[in-house]
C-alpha cells in the first residue's frame, strides 16, 4: 500500500505544475487509497494520471474550470465514496462547477440515505445550497416527517435554508424535531439563522426544552439580539436557566443589553454583578458597559463601579472623564466634581485635562466647571487649538466669550486641513453668529477635499449667507457633484445658493450644463434658478437648450418690464423714489446685455460688486408699494 502511495506521489510531484489532464473514468479504478494519495499531497496541485488503459482527457484545462479544479476533485471523490461516478454524474458537477464540492457531498449524504432519486433534481437545481438541503432533508426522514408538504415547505423557503438545516440539526440532537417544531422554523425562516444561534447554545448547555424554545420564539423582532447575547453568556459560562429568563424578560432592551454583553466579554469583565446591572439598567446596558470598560482599562474598576452603575444613563461619558483625570493626576482634586457633573464628565474631563497640559487649569478651571453645559464643545475646541499651538489664554478667552456659538464653531475643519492659524481662528470667532451654519458648510468642504484658504476666505466673506450655501453645497454633495466649478457657481449667487444647487443639478440631468448656461443660471439674483425649479417640478415639462433659453427670455421680459416701470415713476423726481444708479444696478443684476440707449440718464456704467444683491422681485415690491 505504502508503494502505490509513494508512487502515486511521484507522479504528482513529477506532472502539478501542468494543467491536469484527468480522465474521470480513471476514479472508478482508483482505490480509495489513491483518492487519499491524492488528497495527501493536496488537492490544490494539478495532477495528471496516466495510464495505457484508459486515454487522458484535458477536461480541467478548460479555463473556467482551472479556478474550480479543486472543487471538482472533491465532489468527484465524495461520487466515488458512495458508488456514483458516473459518465451523468460527472458531468453534472462539470457543469456547476463553483459548486461541485457542496454538490457531491449533498448527492453522497442522500445516497447514504436512499434518498436520492426522489430528491436529485432539486440538489441539482439548487447546487449551492445542496448540503444544506441533503442534510435537511435526512433530518426529517429521520423524524419521519419527509412528506410532500414539508419537502415543498423546505423548498420554497431556500434563502434561508443554511439556517433551518443548523436548526433541524439541533432540534434532532434534542429529540424535539416534531411536526409542530417544524412549522415554527418554517414560520420563523428568515429569522433561523440568528435563532440558530441561541438554539444552539442552550442546547450545549442542556437548555434546551420545548418551553425554552417557545419563549425564544416568541420574540422574533428581537431574536438576533436575544440569540447573541445567549452565546455571551454560554462563552462566559453565565447561561442558566434564571439568566435566561431574564434576558427574555427584557427583551424590549436586547440591542442595547447583547451590545453591552459583547463589549464586557471583549473586555474580559462580564461577570454575574456585572449581567445584573446590564438587566437591571437595560434602556442604558450599553452605556453602562462602555463606561466599565473605560474604568477597567485605566485601572479605577473596582472604586468606581458603584458610582458608575447609579449614573447608568451618563456612564459612557463619566467612565471616560474618570479615566482622562486619572491619566492627567487630576483624578483625586476633581472626581466629586466630575460625578456631580455626570451629564457632561466627559467634556469636563479632557478640558480639565487639556488646559493642564497648556498650565492654564488654574485660572480657568472654575470657569470650565460653571460652564459645564457646554464642556464638550470646549473640549473639541481647546483640542484642536493644542493641536495647532493656539492654545492660550486669549484664545481660551475668545471661546469664552463667544460660548452661546461654541457648539457651532468648528475648528477641526480647519486644523485637518492646516488652516487653523491664529488669523483665520480670530476671522471665525468673528462671524460666531454664524458658526452652526458656517461650520455644516466647512465640513462639506473638508470631506470633499476643497478646503483651502482661498475657499475658505469665499465662505466668510459670504457668511450672513452661511445657511444658504450650507444648504446647496448639501444638496451638491449629495447628488455627487460638489467640485470646485460648482462652488464657484454657489459664491457667485450666494443669497440663493440653494436653488442654484438645484438648478446645476437639473442642468446636468438634462446634458446641458455648459459653462454659459452655467452664468445664465446665477444671474437675476435667484430668479432665473427659481424659474428654472418652477419648470422642472412639472413632470410634463422637458428641459432641454430650448426650454431653458426660453425661460431666462421670459425672466429678462419680466425685468424690463419693472424696469419700465421704475423709469417711469423716476422721471422728473430722482431723489425721492429710486436713484437712477440702483435702477442701473438691478438692469445689470437682471440683463448685463441690457442697454438703454433711448435714455443715458439710466446708464448702467460701471457698477459696484454688490449689484447682485439687488433683484427684480425688490424692484417690483417697491413699486407696489409706491402705487398703495
Amino acid at each position: 500500500m505504502f508503494g502505490l502511495i509513494d508512487g502515486l506521489l511521484k507522479v504528482s510531484r513529477t506532472l502539478y505544475h501542468s494543467v491536469a489532464d484527468v480522465d474521470y473514468g480513471c476514479f472508478e479504478k482508483i482505490s480509495l487509497v489513491g483518492a487519499a494519495a491524492l488528497g495527501a499531497y493536496g488537492v490544490h496541485k494539478t495532477v495528471k494520471w496516466i495510464t495505457r488503459k484508459y486515454q487522458t482527457r484535458a477536461l480541467l484545462s478548460v479555463d473556467p474550470l482551472q479556478a474550480n479544479r479543486e472543487r471538482i476533485i472533491r465532489g468527484l471523490q465524495s461520487l466515488h465514496s458512495v458508488g456514483l461516478l458516473t459518465e451523468i454524474n460527472r458531468n453534472v458537477l462539470i457543469e456547476n462547477a463553483p459548486y461541485a464540492s457542496v454538490l457531491g457531498l449533498g448527492i453522497a449524504r442522500l445516497q447514504e440515505a436512499n434518498l436520492l432519486e426522489a430528491n436529485r433534481d432539486v440538489l441539482i437545481q439548487n447546487p449551492s445550497h445542496a448540503l444544506d438541503l441533503a442534510i435537511g432533508i435526512k433530518c426529517l426522514h429521520s423524524a419521519g416527517l419527509l412528506t410532500e408538504e414539508n419537502r415543498i415547505a423546505l423548498f420554497q423557503n431556500m434563502p434561508h435554508i443554511r439556517g433551518l438545516r443548523q436548526g433541524l440539526e439541533c432540534f434532532e440532537e434534542a429529540d424535539l424535531l416534531n411536526q409542530a417544531n417544524f412549522d415554527l422554523l418554517i414560520q420563523n425562516a428568515p429569522h433561523a439563522s440568528s435563532l440558530e444561534l441561541g438554539i444552539r447554545s442552550l442546547l450545549e448547555r442542556g437548555l434546551l426544552s420545548q418551553v425554552n424554545l417557545n419563549r425564544l420564539f416568541q420574540n422574533p423582532p428581537y431574536d438576533q439580539g436575544l440569540c447573541k447575547g445567549i452565546e455571551c453568556l454560554l462563552n462566559t459560562g453565565l447561561l442558566n436557566q434564571e439568566n435566561f429568563d431574564r434576558l427574555i424578560e427584557n427583551a424590549q432592551y436586547i440591542l442595547g443589553i447583547e451590545s453591552g454583553l459583547k463589549v464586557l466579554e471583549n473586555a474580559q469583565i462580564l461577570t454575574q454583578d456585572h449581567f445584573d446591572a446590564l438587566i437591571q439598567n437595560g434602556p442604558n446596558a450599553w452605556r453602562l458597559a462602555k463606561g466599565l470598560e473605560s474604568l477597567q482599562n485605566a485601572n479605577l474598576l473596582e472604586a468606581n463601579r458603584d458610582v458608575l452603575i447609579q449614573n447608568a444613563p451618563h456612564a459612557w461619558g463619566l467612565g471616560k472623564g474618570l479615566a482622562l483625570l486619572q491619566n492627567a493626576n487630576l483624578l483625586e482634586a476633581n472626581r466629586d466634581v466630575l460625578i456631580q457633573n455626570a451629564p457632561h464628565a466627559w467634556g469636563l474631563g479632557k478640558g480639565l485635562a487639556l488646559l493642564q497640559d497648556a498650565h492654564l487649569l488654574g485660572a480657568n478651571r472654575d470657569i470650565l466647571i460653571q460652564n459645564a453645559l457646554h464642556a464638550m464643545d470646549f473640549a473639541i475646541g481647546l483640542e484642536c487649538l493644542q493641536n495647532a499651538a493656539l492654545l492660550n489664554q486669549e484664545n481660551f478667552n475668545l471661546l469664552l466669550q463667544n460660548v452661546n456659538y461654541i457648539s457651532g464653531i468648528r475648528l477641526a475643519p480647519l486644523r485637518n486641513t492646516g488652516l487653523l492659524t491664529q488669523e483665520n481662528f480670530n476671522r471665525l470667532i468673528q462671524k460666531a453668529q454664524h458658526a452652526s451654519a458656517l461650520g455644516e458648510a466647512l465640513d462639506q468642504l473638508e470631506f470633499t477635499g476643497l478646503l483651502n484658504q482661498e475657499n475658505l476666505n469665499s465662505l466668510l466673506q459670504n457668511s450672513e449667507h452661511a445657511s444658504q450655501l450650507k444648504k446647496g453645497l448639501e444638496h451638491l454633495q449629495e447628488a455627487n457633484l460638489l467640485l470646485q466649478d460648482k462652488f464657484d457657481l454657489l459664491i457667485q449667487s450666494p443669497a440663493h445658493a440653494e436653488n442654484v444647487a438645484k438648478g446645476v443639478e437639473f442642468l446636468i440631468r438634462a446634458g446641458i450644463s455648459t459653462p454659459e448656461n452655467l452664468r445664465k443660471l446665477c444671474l437675476g439674483d435667484g430668479a432665473h434658478a427659481k424659474a428654472l425649479i418652477d419648470f422642472c417640478s412639472n413632470p410634463v415639462q422637458v428641459l432641454n437648450q430650448s426650454s431653458f433659453d426660453e425661460i431666462i427670455v421670459r425672466q429678462s421680459s419680466q425685468a424690463r418690464l419693472a424696469l419700465q416701470m421704475l423709469t417711469q415713476r423716476n422721471r422728473g423726481k430722482p431723489n425721492t423714489y429710486m436713484p437712477a444708479e440702483t435702477i442701473g444696478k438691478i438692469a445689470s443684476c437682471l440683463m448685463p446685455n441690457y442697454e438703454n440707449d433711448n435714455n443715458p440718464t439710466y446708464s448702467i456704467g460701471e457698477l459696484e460688486n454688490d449689484a447682485n444683491r439687488l433683484c427684480m422681485s425688490r424692484a417690483l415690491e417697491m413699486e407696489s408699494k409706491e402705487a398703495e
